[in-house]
């Protein structure tokens, strides 16, 4: 019986691994995915910019903002947003400021099952980042070195299969024992 248990667990151990290196392509794809929708809208609105400002100001009902501002921020944050996110700079703030555009747009607008699923995805991509695949991982690698503490853990960073998240714990857990314990043999060689 412990030989069938062990032959599952492997199996599972093997499949969880493959699917963890298929986090960050996935995460590219739904990226680029996103980004598209969000560039072509931002497009179209710069490319007839006197149509966006008549529509801000009879069609779209954005509460507190004037329609030629809201016209413009729109499309900005769809334009500049997206582009960002392609690359995978400033994955975070990028995800975080074109969700928060989407729910203005359900909320004030037009609610559609769309509006929801793009919500979904970019609040994943709040959560989850570039990962590896992304000018964020790469600038991390470049400017932190590997005693960078997180502001909002205080644990050691890692620039390992998690990307830009040091509070993945399992990988942060091994990733602190590992610069303690280098710590530990520098001062015993002293």
């Amino acid at each position: 019986m412990t030989d069938m248990r062990m032959c599952i667990h492997n199996f599972f151990c093997k499949a969880n691994c493959i699917l963890a290196k298929l986090t960050s392509p996935v995460n590219l794809l739904v990226r680029l995915y996103i980004a598209n929708i969000f560039f072509k809208s931002g497009l179209v609105k710069f490319m007839d910019w006197s149509g966006t400002v008549y529509l801000f100001q009879y069609e779209y009902k954005v509460p507190v903002l004037s329609y030629a501002l809201a016209a413009f921020l729109a499309t900005a944050v769809e334009l500049v947003g997206s582009v960002f996110l392609a690359f995978g700079l400033a994955t975070r703030f990028s995800a975080l400021a074109l969700l928060f555009l989407t729910a203005v747009i359900n909320y004030t607008y037009q609610s559609t099952a769309e509006n929801y699923y793009w919500m979904l995805i970019l609040a994943m991509l709040t959560t989850q980042g570039g990962k590896l695949i992304s000018l964020d991982f790469l600038l991390k690698r470049r400017f932190c070195d590997s005693h960078c503490t997180c502001a909002c853990c205080n644990k050691t960073c890692s620039h390992g299969m998690y990307g830009m998240s040091c509070c993945a714990p399992t990988h942060v857990k091994n990733s602190t024992e590992h610069h303690s314990s280098k710590k530990r043999s520098v001062k015993r060689k002293k």
